[in-house]
């Protein structure tokens, strides 16, 4: 048989425990207080001990510079020093601590075991702390641990140290540990009979207290005894009976929170699923049953599955089963999950599960409590979206014209296939420019690209729709004009400016060729005009030389001349019928031309006209002598 300690009993044990604790801590505060003075008691004796060397040092120092010629006397000083000192150096025979000196090249210079001059310390002075006096350092020699501490003589380079054997703090400590050891057994054994007496005393009430527990555990109110005492066992007692009416209260009160709870989940307006591990329902409240056709009798310990859930979704083709499977397995995964689920009558709607997992008071998984909102008619109206979506990514991307899709800082965010073709680039390189970024720095008006493209954005964005030419730039460095339209939009709470973008750069050059063909069309008409004033003088010419030919004998000189001016004449007769022919005022006649006899005439008109520096050679041509033309 087990055997079991009474409340007192362990109480008591519990309070003992408790002292031995408080006193153990307490000892052992001491204990390291004690052992932390100890070892600055030790430091400060050794720093004093390395001072006093220091001073001899120092005084020696100073009557070796008072002499004349220091220098040569300092080897022996130093030497007359170290005897001095190898007599002191040992300074406690009982403690066995002493000094030594090192040189700066790690030479011993004093030391009780060592011979002057070693170097066995050399790797110790390199050990050592810059700073004198840190916490010591530890020195192994001869099987014992030293703990050294030093000081550094700068105008001999020396390093005095002073080294206390460990075992000295160690046979300390062990003296001290015994003492309280001692006096924390003799309290021990003083306190152990009066603490078993108080507690005694004090459990009596507890456990009257104790038996009114079991009872109110077992279903009986009974009032718990020494309610009248005015001590720590009175208060109990009545906070006791005021805990037996906050819970007869809170008892009343759960009953009617679980009414209403019944009520809650009966009439709420969202499907209220219960369903074991394994899949099964166990409870569904009355919307759901609505929903669902079913009544609790039909669908109660039946499978979620086959019952409100078809095993495949019929859009997607998700595996149902699967998934029911799984939410057992990560719950955390499916606390909110959509998905198809299916009537009695075989319609399909669309629920929003918000699933939690229920634990009994091991922790242990109990139940899944799942509660469904309706979403089938916010699932068509998604599909409709995604039409119309579809709709107009297909008009957005099958657009005649270039489109592009501004934020509010006017970087691109989208573009169509026209875009890209306009641009001559990629989707990836158009996306992220802004409207100057891909722009001349200056337009056709001489305005800065950065600056017009930000006041046309900021315009959008107030709502107003701007038209306008723009020139942009290609990534092939090429400029186009285009024919922009911005205008601004908002979506999801954000502002958006959409440009398009026509091409009007063949259009530009048709009108620049047009321009110019009304030029030359003007040129000719001025021309046929001026032609006629001219046709008019030369036919005076012309006649009054054949009049003064008839006055004039033939072969003379003036004869002559006048047959050059009517020649000339009748040349320059036919340029003005050239110009008129050129200016669609008179019709051309084709008539037979002796080519070579044109262009002699030709090269002596050029040969006026022209710089003398530049030399013309007339080639005959290899072809007959008449051509048919005008």
């Amino acid at each position: 048989m087990r055997y079991k300690l009474s409340l007192a009993t362990r109480l008591t044990i519990l309070a003992q425990g408790v002292f031995l604790l408080a006193v153990s801590l307490i000892v052992l505060l001491i204990y390291y207080q004690v052992a932390d003075l100890y070892d600055a008691s030790l430091q400060q004796a050794s720093e004093d001990r390395i001072n006093a060397v220091i001073k001899q040092l120092e005084q020696a120092e100073k009557r070796l510079r008072s002499m004349p010629e220091p220098e040569q006397f300092r080897e022996a000083a130093q030497q007359s020093v170290l005897q001095e000192l190898q007599r002191t150096s040992r300074l406690d025979p009982e403690r066995g601590d002493y000094i030594f000196i090192i040189d700066s090249a790690g030479a011993v210079l004093l030391h009780p075991h060592l011979r002057q001059g070693s170097e066995a310390l050399a790797d110790f002075l390199v050990a050592l702390p810059e700073q004198p006096g840190s916490g010591g350092t530890i020195l192994r020699e001869n099987k014992e641990r030293y703990k050294v501490f030093h000081a550094s003589f700068i105008p001999w380079g020396w390093t005095v140290c002073h080294a206390t054997p460990q075992t000295v703090k160690s046979a300390w400590l062990k003296r001290f540990r015994a003492g309280i050891l001692v006096i924390v057994i003799t309290i021990l054994v003083v306190t152990g009979p009066a603490l078993a007496w108080i507690m005694s005393a004090l459990i009596r009430p507890i456990s009257g207290l104790t038996r009114a527990a079991n009872d109110f555990a077992a279903g009986r109110m009974v009032e718990p005894p020494h309610t009248d005492r005015r001590d720590e066992i009175g208060t109990l007692a009545r906070a006791f009976v005021r805990m037996q009416e906050e819970i007869r209260e809170k008892i009343s009160r759960l009953r009617r929170s679980e009414i209403k709870y019944r009520e809650l989940v009966q009439h709420a307006n969202s499907v209220i699923l219960r369903w074991d591990k394994n899949g099964r329902i166990l409870f569904l409240n009355n919307f759901g049953r609505r929903l669902f056709g079913y009544s609790l009798d039909e669908i109660k310990g039946r499978h979620v599955v086959g019952t409100i859930m078809a095993e495949t979704e019929s859009v997607s083709g998700r595996n149902l089963s699967a998934m029911i499977e799984d939410i057992f397995k990560r719950p955390e995964a499916y606390a909110l999950n959509e998905n198809e689920n299916i009537c009695k009558d075989g319609t399909r709607v669309w629920i929003q599960w918000s699933n939690r997992v229920v634990l009994d008071e091991n922790g242990q998984f109990m139940e899944m409590l799942s509660v469904g909102i309706d979403i089938t008619e916010r699932k068509k109206a998604e599909a409709l979206l995604l039409e119309s979506e579809s709709r107009y990514r297909s008009l957005f991307e099958s657009a005649g014209d270039a489109i592009l899709i501004r934020n509010s800082q006017g970087t691109c965010i989208a573009c169509n296939k026209k875009a890209l073709e306009l641009f001559g680039c990629s989707r990836e390189q158009l996306i992220g420019l802004s409207a100057d970024e891909s722009a001349p720095e200056f337009q056709a008006d001489g305005s800065r690209s950065t600056t017009k493209a930000g006041e046309l954005i900021q315009k959008a964005l107030a709502g107003e729709t701007v038209s306008l030419e723009w020139q942009i730039r290609r990534f092939d460095g090429e400029t186009r004009d285009v024919r922009a339209t911005f205008s601004s939009f908002e979506s999801s709470g954000e502002m958006f400016v959409q440009s398009v973008l026509t091409d009007i750069t063949r259009q530009k050059r048709m009108e620049v060729e047009l321009r110019q063909a009304q030029k030359m069309e003007g040129i000719g008409t001025l021309a046929g005009g001026i032609a006629h004033d001219f046709n008019n003088i030369l036919s005076a010419i012309i006649g009054y030389t054949e009049l003064a030919q008839l006055k004039v004998e033939d072969g003379s000189e003036v004869a002559e001349n006048l047959r050059q001016v009517r020649k000339a004449s009748e040349r320059a007769r036919g340029l003005v019928r050239q110009i008129l022919t050129f200016s669609r005022k008179q019709k051309h006649e084709d008539s037979p031309l002796q080519i070579s006899l044109i262009v002699k005439e030709a090269l002596k008109l050029i040969r006026s006209s022209i710089p003398a520096t530049i030399e013309l050679n007339n080639h005959p041509l290899q072809v007959g002598g008449f051509k048919f033309a005008d």
